[in-house]
């Protein structure tokens, strides 16, 4: 069961990357795409977004700890900038019928993650009641844990990203075969599959299109796996060592072509089992230009009713210019706190 709902949850993220990465020219179809290329030409702003979801009993069990607030809504809010390479971020989670109480709030940039953990001790030990029995200022000598690019390549054993190597100038063939991508995604979609109301363009995707989605791909795969593989080797060029960390170990281009010919023919002839047990899905994702001139309202909702899952987003985002927030420099180190709880 909760493979079915890790499952669903990455075919959420897969959906909405279609639904801002597939843009490009009206129809109800070429008016949704229009305002998904409109919106990824978004490169600084603020954002909005509550969450709510509606999750199976078996899978709420798990999160007994948090009280009453595992089905409770999240109201996310914050800024995102290109030109400074930073994104923040404030959650708060509001329990039903009681006020929101603050989560964390964090600082993404090209030095790293900086993340309130104090106000994550303070919930955990405000769900428990009294408290967690133990003193942040003597645990932790910052309000902020520090993640940088260093740790996380030494934790989860990925290359580092060298973000400028891989700046899109950067990449032409990575570019092109987005693009195709783009128009292959755009064209698998059936015209059907979308409607217009209230100013809204909406995309509807049942767990059958990801099937014809997975097979239309590794169709393309198979027929042009040059393309792909010298995509591959071109961010390799950029970031030694990205092709082992993603298991595709290759001395040469006809050695990197033959293994994915390899792998793509075993997935072609197992697409089939492999959404054997998948769980019937409708994901609804919608458009619509916002309130004032530069910004966008997104909605989306996954449903499972089998699995008694129901998920819901709604997102506004508006540009506008951002200035630059200045990282914590007095913060937790991971290898402190993972030393902490002997990980």
């Amino acid at each position: 069961m909760k493979r079915k709902i890790i499952s669903l949850l990455l075919c959420a993220l897969m959906l909405t990357a279609i639904a801002f990465g597939c843009a490009k020219k009206p129809t109800q179809k070429e008016s949704f795409f229009d305002l998904a290329a409109s919106l990824s030409e978004l490169t600084e702003g603020n954002f909005t977004a509550t969450l709510s979801m509606k999750l199976p009993a078996d899978t709420t069990q798990g999160l007994a700890f948090l009280g009453g607030m595992s089905n409770a809504e999240l109201n996310i809010s914050g800024s995102f900038s290109q030109k400074n390479e930073q994104f923040t971020s404030e959650i708060l989670v509001s329990p039903q019928g009681e006020p929101p109480l603050k989560i964390t709030d964090f600082l993404y940039d090209k030095s790293g993650l900086y993340l309130n953990l104090r106000t994550i001790f303070d919930l955990l030990g405000t769900v428990q009641g009294g408290g967690l029995g133990l003193d942040y200022s003597s645990l932790f000598p910052s309000d902020y844990l520090g993640i940088t690019l260093e740790d996380i390549q030494e934790f989860s054993g990925m290359p580092g990203i060298n973000a400028p190597a891989l700046d899109k100038d950067s990449l032409p063939k990575n570019n092109q075969l987005n693009d195709r991508l783009s128009g292959m995604f755009r064209e698998s979609l059936k015209a059907e599959s979308f409607t217009a109301e209230g100013g809204l363009y909406t995309l509807t995707l049942k767990s059958a299109d990801l099937v014809e989605m997975v097979r239309g791909l590794a169709a393309d795969i198979e027929a042009n796996t040059d393309i792909y593989a010298d995509a591959l080797l071109e961010i390799e060029s950029n970031n030694p060592g990205y092709l082992n960390s993603i298991g595709l170990q290759a001395g040469s281009r006809d050695e990197l072509i033959a293994l994915i010919k390899t792998e793509v023919a075993e997935l072609s002839s197992n697409i089939a089992s492999a959404f054997e047990d998948f769980p019937d899905f409708t994901a609804l994702i919608s458009l619509g230009s916002g309130k004032s001139g530069k910004s966008f309202d997104v909605r989306m909702r996954l449903t499972a009713p089998e699995e008694e899952l129901d998920i819901k987003t709604d997102i506004v985002l508006t540009g506008v210019s951002i200035e630059k927030v200045t990282p914590p420099t007095d913060f937790v180190k991971l290898s402190d706190l993972l030393s902490l709880f002997m990980i």
